[in-house]
């Protein structure tokens, strides 16, 4: 049997490609690899550089008051300033007297404000003005002798001003007692001068109670009596804003504590040595740009706005920072230049902060109280009873040189109070504060923990920015202490606008409550 074998059809063969005329190509096996990111470049900065200096300004911003020479100038400047202080105190005082209208409080007013009088002539003269107007005009005579007998005690010769004002005064004083309201004996040539040199207490002189000008007396109490309002408002207001922040920061406390209220900010910069570097040029800017505006043809009336607008040029120091190499979106961030988590929320986190602020400014007044009593029973045991000039024009020291403006009643002055306090100061001061120079102090001591090292950062930055305000050292703990409250903010918020927000409630609601209460 034969088997029979059958083929099997085989695939059909795959199409092949012609062969290339020419060889391909040779390619290299080795692939270049993608570039690796590279971190930015760590500027270091130089601190060991930029505290010596930071220090060395704030020494001299502290000291050189001090140093200075006091010129005639200077005490007039110290007389008109004082006496937009004393001008508050006894509208007050009057005002009271017309809502209570008891002869009673008049005599209690009196004697709890006695005691403002202290200092040089003018103020005196103020004083006796004060007297005639609550005790009657044989209280003005009383006090114009108690002047002249002390000056003769103490050596003090009157200038030729000051004679004259007190002879204007004692014959002014000396008519109404005898009921002539009118004072025929004081000429308009003498008015004029009362006027220029005792201003609002010129006219309460010269506009007695049964006087022959009742229009200009009402006008006067109505302004006395507008101050006590304000006076009494702003106190109340105050009380209440104060308990009200002592239960928020109670509450703000315990919360963080829990940790359901967690810090915003975060350490790590590796930039903060140059941040040192710029707020040590800030500080050289700021002296320097004041120190120049000193030296410029300024009509006096628009000084205060100018020195505003150099206030503002201080932050051209933020370039600082981009020259050396750190990129402007890290600077932004690392200073706290930005809008914060929740943009629309962060102005009222700023009002809070400063409500919860409140009683940690009144622990501060509490604690310059302290100070002052205990600097004098150092003293006292040291080198005996204080031995002062009774004519010393700074035993009623200013507590700031801006209510000279304040005390003009100009529109464009009180502008310029509010320009400089309630934007430039909060706006400068809470950037290179709170923002620059904050970050480097927290960044040096964040081995210490972050309570601790907040604590020690706050500290620093807040007792630096404290010293150099006008004010004086009398003023630090108050400072230091509504300086907190906005530190508590740039931590909690990474961001300087609570600061800010903060900081310009504080001087505009203080600048306004002075405008209210000095103002008619």
């Amino acid at each position: 049997m034969t088997d029979t074998w059958e083929a099997i059809p085989l695939p059909p063969e795959e199409p092949q490609p012609p062969l290339p005329s020419e060889p391909p190509p040779i390619i290299d096996a080795v692939v270049a690899p993608p570039p690796i990111p590279t971190l930015e470049p760590v500027r270091r900065g130089m601190a060991w550089l930029a505290w010596p200096i930071i220090l060395a300004v704030t020494a001299l911003m502290v000291v050189a008051p001090l140093l200075l020479k006091r010129e005639t100038g200077d005490d007039e400047q110290i007389d008109r300033i004082s006496g937009v202080l004393m001008q508050f105190q006894v509208r007050y005082a009057l005002g009271a007297g017309q809502f209570f209208k008891s002869k009673e409080m008049k005599d209690s007013l009196y004697k709890q404000l006695e005691e403002i009088g202290r200092g040089s002539v003018i103020q005196r003269l103020r004083l006796a003005i004060f007297a005639g107007e609550m005790q009657g005009p044989a209280a003005a005579l009383d006090q114009l002798e108690h002047l002249e007998a002390e000056a003769a005690e103490h050596g003090y010769q009157f200038t030729p001003q000051e004679s004259r004002l007190l002879s204007i005064l004692r014959t002014l004083y000396r008519q109404y007692e005898a009921g002539q309201w009118k004072a025929p004996e004081v000429s308009q040539e003498q008015r004029d001068e009362l006027r220029q040199a005792l201003g609002w207490f010129a006219e309460l002189a010269l506009n007695p109670e049964g006087g022959p000008t009742p229009e200009v007396r009402k006008q006067l109490l109505a302004g006395a009596q507008r101050t006590f309002v304000t006076a009494i408002v702003g106190v109340l207001g105050g009380g209440v804003l104060i308990l009200a922040g002592a239960i928020g920061l109670f509450i703000f406390l315990i919360l963080a504590l829990m940790g359901w209220v967690r810090g915003g900010l975060r350490t790590g910069s590796l930039h903060h040595g140059v941040y040192a570097e710029t707020f040590a040029l800030y500080m050289v800017l700021f002296v320097g740009l004041q120190l120049g505006v000193s030296f410029l043809p300024i009509p006096p009336e628009s000084e205060l706005f100018v020195l505003g607008l150099s206030v503002l040029a201080s932050l051209v120091a933020l370039a600082w920072p981009v020259i050396r190499g750190v990129p402007w979106s890290v600077v932004r961030k690392d200073i706290g230049l930005t809008w914060g988590r929740r943009p629309w929320a962060e102005p009222f986190v700023g009002i809070g902060c400063y409500v919860m602020g409140l009683p940690m400014l009144v622990v501060g007044i509490l604690m310059t109280f302290m100070l002052i009593l205990f600097r004098e029973m150092i003293h006292t045991l040291l080198f005996g009873p204080q031995q002062t000039n009774p004519f010393d024009p700074t035993l009623n020291s200013p507590t700031h040189p801006i209510l000279e403006y304040l005390g003009t009643g100009s529109w464009w002055a009180r502008f310029q109070v509010l320009f400089v306090a309630a934007v430039c100061a909060p706006i400068v001061e809470e950037i290179m504060f709170r923002g620059v120079f904050y970050r480097h102090v927290r960044e040096a001591t964040r081995k210490l923990g972050r309570v601790f090292g907040f604590l020690a950062s706050a500290f620093i930055v807040s007792f630096i920015f404290a010293v150099i305000h006008p004010q004086g050292w009398v003023a630090v703990p108050a400072l230091m202490a509504l300086a907190f409250a906005f530190t508590i903010a740039r931590e909690w918020r990474e961001t300087v606008v609570p600061g800010i927000v903060a900081h310009a409630v504080n001087n505009g609601a203080l600048m306004l409550f002075v405008i209210l209460a000095t103002s008619g």
